[in-house]
């Protein structure tokens, strides 16, 4: 008498693995839309807040089922947030807004590394998989992008901006612009500590992009394999 398997069929499975990626990748490129529209104060400013909540909140989504990463992230998560909104209404001091970039890089940073601890770590290639690392590789520029805005409070006269507007979104755009090795040029790195990080963020994401395309690859064709035995 034939067995009854009575697992779930794999692509259900797929399906809930990657819900919390689309979810990211989607809040993920409404920010970066969004961010160089940024205003320093009103309506258009307060979307950029909201759509970093937006990632901030899937990313803890993405995390939920490890107890330790959730209450970490959630600290951070706590302080970026509230922080933002609270900057948007008062107007707080420059130290207050490091605290609040920093605490979004490395809740980002901590993102990141799950992320491409999964990607890494997976046997096939699926819809997961491809998500989670255009979500990694999304990620790089937001978090380069608020390392240029900590830079940005500490000397003013680090970034030499074409534009008047609200430096987080600046940044975030010039970020995108370096990872992908675009540079238009309308914001230059004067100081040795931007130009550093620049060059610096133009390596990984190119190193960034080798790796993963060889790790897709290389998963791919031990599928393949697999399913020509």
């Amino acid at each position: 008498m034939a067995e009854v398997d009575l697992r779930l069929p794999k692509r259900a499975h797929v399906h809930f693995q990657s819900a919390p990626y689309f979810w990211l990748l989607g809040c993920e490129l409404l920010l970066i839309i969004l961010a160089p529209t940024a205003e320093s104060a009103g309506s258009v400013r307060i979307l950029i807040d909201v759509s970093m909540s937006a990632v901030l909140i899937s990313g803890l989504w993405l995390i939920s089922h490890e107890t330790r990463a959730i209450l970490i992230g959630s600290a951070l998560a706590i302080i970026v947030i509230g922080g933002s909104f609270l900057d948007a209404l008062f107007d707080l001091r420059p130290w207050t807004r490091v605290v609040i970039l920093a605490s979004g890089c490395v809740f980002f940073v901590f993102l990141v590394t799950h992320i491409l601890r999964d990607v890494f770590l997976a046997e096939r290639v699926s819809l997961h998989t491809i998500i989670g690392a255009i979500c990694a590789y999304v990620m790089l520029g937001i978090i380069w992008g608020m390392i240029y805005s900590i830079i940005n409070v500490l000397d003013a006269n680090a970034f030499l901006a074409a534009t008047d507007g609200h430096p987080v979104g600046q940044f975030m755009y010039f970020s995108v612009a370096t990872l992908t090795t675009v540079g238009y040029g309308d914001i230059v790195p004067t100081s040795p500590l931007a130009r550093g990080m620049s060059s610096v963020e133009a390596i990984v994401g190119q190193v960034f992009m080798t790796v993963l395309v060889a790790r897709l690859v290389g998963l791919h064709l031990a599928q393949d394999s697999e399913l020509r035995r």
